[in-house]
């Protein structure tokens, strides 16, 4: 079973068995700021991923900033790091910090494993943006992020900054020859980490009873698995229970590992290819957009008790934080 077809099915099992009493209407991560961040940053990724592997090859850059191909015996549990650096502080900053988010990471990894878990330091990819091709030898020219500024991990009125300590070695060229470029070495990554989110509590972008919204926001510039995301807990969900704000987390954090429509585009089958739009949806008999991978028809066909299912069924209600973007209720 291919990683992300593995997560569809364990997800599906994860939300059953935890139950969805989190309002879907209460989860912003569906705004259009959050998603336009998001496809950006996806559309940058597929934009200049044969530069960026070709730079990296060209420059002997060994580190992998992701996945490694290997087969496992067993499944291993998914390693998330938890980055506070935006967290600020307080009563409730404390309380996320200090309960919320590892007991939710923990929920996690009690149910979600990788088959194909990052080797060594996780480093984050610093992608290519423009380059001098000459007869398929590649020079960068520009790269999305420096020491100076290494971005956002977010929407820019959110602010999340990337930690540059996590980034990986790049190459950078004033013209395109050998003798022109510079190859800057990693920075110290994250240890035995498969996916790093930052955390942070403010009301940016929280809309009338939003808890919480998430999404992923730096890439595999091979595989396009997710490797880090953030999570922003608005100041509403700081009366809940500490049961309702764990699953809070949890839900938002399956949104920022993969559970999001341009990053579902994304999956791959078990060689390696993607399935786009047409491998992973199809529309049910209402009309309603389904998610049809193989790992997910198996789950709700044992769930559910259904001899034969053609598709899992999405919102298509709620406004953008809820359609397209959770599994139907009803």
């Amino acid at each position: 079973m291919n990683l992300y077809n593995c997560f569809s099915a364990l997800v599906l099992c994860v939300l059953v068995q935890l139950g969805s009493s989190t309002s879907h209407s209460r989860c912003g991560h569906g705004s259009a700021a959050v998603q336009d961040a998001l496809q950006s940053k996806i559309q940058q990724a597929a934009k200049s991923k044969k530069a960026t592997l070709e730079m990296r090859s060209r420059a002997g850059i060994r580190e992998r900033s992701g996945l490694v191909s290997r087969v496992y015996s067993s499944s291993t549990a998914i390693r998330i790091l938890a980055d506070y650096s935006e967290i600020g502080t307080g009563a409730f900053a404390d309380r996320i910090r200090n309960d919320i988010v590892p007991k939710a990471i923990a929920e996690i990894r009690r149910r979600i494993g990788l088959k194909n878990p990052v080797q060594g330091n996780l480093y984050l990819p610093i992608l290519c943006l423009s380059w001098w091709d000459v007869g398929g030898v590649i020079y960068c020219a520009e790269v999305d992020v420096s020491e100076a500024a290494p971005g956002f991990c977010s929407t820019s009125t959110l602010g999340i900054a990337n930690n540059w300590d996590y980034y990986g070695s790049y190459q950078l060229c004033t013209g395109p020859s050998e003798d022109q470029c510079t190859t800057y070495p990693a920075q110290t990554g994250a240890p035995d980490t498969d996916f790093i989110v930052y955390i942070s509590a403010r009301d940016t972008e929280c809309g009338g009873s939003t808890l919480a919204y998430a999404a992923a926001c730096e890439l595999d510039e091979s595989t396009n698995r997710p490797l880090a995301g953030y999570i922003n807990f608005c100041s509403a969900s700081s009366d809940s229970s500490d049961d309702a704000l764990i699953e809070t987390a949890v839900h938002e954090i399956l949104h920022a590992i993969y559970f999001s429509p341009s990053l579902m585009e994304k999956f791959i089958d078990a060689d390696g290819n993607e399935l786009g739009n047409s491998g992973v949806f199809t529309t049910d008999y209402s009309g309603r957009s389904a998610v049809k991978t193989a790992a997910v028809l198996s789950q709700a066909s044992s769930v559910y008790g259904c001899g034969s299912v053609s598709g899992v069924p999405l919102e298509d209600g709620g406004g953008g934080g809820s359609a397209g973007s959770h599994w139907e209720r009803e």
